[in-house]
């Protein structure tokens, strides 16, 4: 599994997201980037991505080579439906009121172990359980800094001691411990044959978490945009690339995506506005 991050701190609302493939398939995944960006004149060591802004080296290159922000999207969610890959995100909306150091970022840690349960449940009842090592790669996550008992969750607090190194921290614990749920406890990463730590690179430098960005990227620009605008909001182009990848979310065999490929929450509940959202938008996208 590959993951990356995307924040849009102005909607509160972080996406961690990404994509499960074969350990085997992962060299032709990014040498197939490197291609795409070759053809936006890019050079194989340049980095490409959701968001590339005015101040980012590739920015010019882009523009200038005839590759604005919608026909790169498009062309990038395009070349990510004929990837085997099978994708992830989950969305948090931080409801929490500010206090000193609070940041919607601090909630990372309930995106990625979302993740890491459904790669899990994707491995041991999806595949019946093959022989791994299975790895998790993510973009190099920042630790939890200065944030107050009011404005901790649950989450935060079972780490103790270990924000700094938060994400590190929840993978060793559901490495080693069956996660608790109501309805029982979900099998331990190590069980399923998961690796004993959690794997860090940084975007820039990894063709493969680029890809993961592609996907954080474009369901947090998403959801902050219906958080922010409504129903009300009269650009149709977010749901329209994301309607270009609807179909390769993880999903239940009866078809259902919300909770098994694809949520959102907030620190203490579903967030029923996001989540009916984007089951409407898989549903009409006929994935």
């Amino acid at each position: 599994m590959v993951l990356d991050e995307s924040v849009r701190q102005q909607a509160k609302v972080i996406t961690v997201g990404g994509f499960l493939a074969p350990t085997a398939a992962l060299p032709e995944i990014a040498e197939g980037w490197r291609a795409l960006k070759a053809s936006m004149g890019l050079g194989p060591k340049d980095e490409l991505k959701y968001a590339i802004y005015q101040d980012h080296p590739s920015y010019l290159r882009l523009e200038q080579g005839g590759w604005p922000r919608s026909r790169r999207l498009a062309a990038m969610l395009e070349w990510l439906t004929d990837q085997p890959v099978l994708l992830l995100a989950d969305t948090v909306h931080d409801w929490r009121r500010p206090g000193d150091g609070a940041h919607v970022k601090d909630l990372y840690v309930h995106a990625l172990g979302w993740c890491l349960r459904r790669a899990a449940n994707h491995v041991e009842f999806d595949l019946r359980a093959p022989a791994g090592p299975h790895a998790v790669l993510v973009d190099m996550p920042n630790g939890v800094h200065r944030v107050s008992d009011d404005n901790r969750t649950w989450l935060l607090r079972s780490l103790g001691n270990s924000l700094a190194t938060a994400a590190f921290a929840l993978y060793q614990s559901r490495h080693l411990d069956p996660e608790p749920f109501p309805s029982g406890d979900g099998s331990a990463l190590a069980s399923v044959g998961f690796q004993p730590e959690l794997h860090a690179a940084h975007a820039k430098h990894s063709d493969l978490l680029q890809v993961a960005d592609l996907v954080a990227g474009c369901v947090s620009d998403l959801c902050a945009a219906r958080l922010q605008h409504g129903p009300a909001d009269a650009s149709t182009w977010r749901e329209d690339h994301f309607q270009l990848i609807a179909g390769q979310f993880r999903r239940h065999t009866d078809g259902r995506v919300i909770s098994f490929g694809l949520d959102a929450f907030d620190p203490d509940g579903a967030d029923p506005q996001l989540r009916d959202y984007l089951e409407s938008l898989v549903a009409t996208a006929g994935g």
